[in-house]
């Protein structure tokens, strides 16, 4: 993955806020962790980790659920291979 970046140099506007809100999740769940021993949300879920975002438009009532039910599972694929930093 190569260095980790310093944040301090980048300019986030209002349309970064997933970013934002996703980092905060992540230091306060390493914060609880560290602190007071309680395990980040979905440690024991890893299907959690196999859901993906989309956009699709259905007709009108369509059950958004099962409509997409295979088009929100992630599809697993061979590690990219290492590029050294």
């Amino acid at each position: 993955m190569g260095r980790i970046y310093d944040r301090t140099h980048e300019h986030l506007g209002q349309t970064d806020g997933g970013i934002i809100r996703t980092r905060k999740r992540l230091l306060d769940a390493a914060k609880a962790l560290a602190e007071k021993g309680i395990e980040p949300p979905g440690v024991h879920n890893p299907e959690f980790y196999r859901v993906r975002t989309g956009e699709l438009f259905l007709p009108e009532g369509a059950d958004w659920v099962a409509a997409t039910g295979d088009l929100r599972k992630a599809k697993v694929v061979a590690s990219p291979p290492m590029i050294p930093a």
